[in-house]
């Protein structure tokens, strides 16, 4: 936005705090609800973030990743001080989730397994798939390769790959520390994930797995129902909050949520979040050549993306919070005070 242009949307947009005292404004325990000056219309503005590379450093090993989100926290403090709620959309397990959310210190809805299970601010779930098609995959797949395969279903087979990773026995393809954050990640309600395979083996199994109506995700061949993805959880999600009672008199017409992710995995979550009347931020990686976690010229993120090339994980947050107040002046006319 030119200098003129932020004046124009300047002047015929609100501050937020004028907003709270007339009461065209609400801080619900969903987030924010705001009747915009320029449409009338009821916003919802809630956050979502992405944690691996996003709320923290992917780059260092997993048992040190908690100590790297402090510039995301900071971030979703100046958030939660204009009344936003922020949840998280991941692909870890939601053990892996809360224990990330008590960190950070957020208190909204929780989209984990790559968008396998939506945990709602009321405390339902949807899930999508169910572990006996899981169990039926695992068991085709190892009679396949003629042997058993260490996974997040079969518990006994996955500890001891961990012992042996912990012996150094075998490389590390884990990284936990404890058997209690290893539980965490293999407590999964509609997904898993596979170890110790080569790479012949992935390509075998994720030709099994296409038949099979399963996807696979990342390194450690992570197992999810087709068709399932951040996207198809967001949208879930977003109609939840849509047909939840009003809040004193405002009910939203449309949510338009923040969402912060630095992958792949992220860009059904930005179009879906971009559709719904939102804003996308795709967090850098200041170690790779083009300044991103994937190639963006290979899968291009969806127009009206807020880019921040080389601005890694928390930092990136941080750093978008002056584009997100543009975004919401120019389309909803409300100036946030951040």
């Amino acid at each position: 936005m030119s200098p003129n242009q932020n004046k124009a949307a300047t002047d015929k947009a609100l501050v937020l705090e004028a907003l709270l005292q007339t009461a065209a404004a609400v801080k619900s325990p969903n987030g924010l609800l705001v009747r915009s000056p320029r449409s009338s219309a009821t916003v919802l503005v809630c956050a979502l973030t992405d944690l691996d590379g996003t709320a923290n450093d992917e780059h260092v090993p997993e048992n040190s990743r908690l100590a790297t989100i402090i510039p995301a926290r900071d971030a979703f403090a100046i958030l939660a001080r204009s009344g936003l709620v922020t949840g998280i959309c991941t692909a870890r397990s939601t053990g892996e989730a809360r224990q990330y959310q008590r960190e950070l210190r957020v208190t909204g809805p929780l989209i984990s397994e790559n968008g396998a299970v939506v945990s709602f601010p009321d405390g339902s779930q949807e899930v999508f798939g169910d572990l006996n098609t899981l169990k039926q995959a695992i068991d085709r797949i190892s009679a396949r390769l003629k042997r058993p395969i260490p996974n997040s279903i079969d518990w006994a087979s996955l500890e001891a790959a961990w012992k042996k990773e912990q012996r150094g026995e075998t490389p590390a393809f884990l990284g936990h520390s404890d058997r209690e954050s290893l539980q965490r990640a293999a407590d999964r309600n509609a997904s898993c994930f596979l170890v110790g395979l080569s790479r012949e083996e992935k390509q075998i199994v994720t030709e099994l797995a296409a038949g099979m109506g399963l996807t696979c995700f990342g390194e450690l061949l992570h197992l999810i129902p087709r068709g399932v993805d951040k996207g198809r959880a967001f949208a879930a999600l977003n109609e939840h909050l849509l047909n939840l009672p009003p809040e004193r008199g405002l009910r939203p017409d449309i949510v338009a949520q923040i969402v912060f992710g630095n992958g792949e995995n992220d860009l059904p979550l930005f179009e879906q979040a971009l559709k719904a009347g939102g804003a996308a931020v795709l967090a850098g990686d200041s170690t790779t050549s083009n300044g991103f976690h994937f190639d963006i010229a290979r899968h291009p993120v969806p127009k009206g993306t807020i880019t921040l090339p080389g601005v890694s994980h928390g930092h990136a947050i941080l750093q978008s919070l002056p584009l997100l107040k543009e975004f919401f002046i120019e389309k909803y006319g409300v100036i946030f005070p951040w």
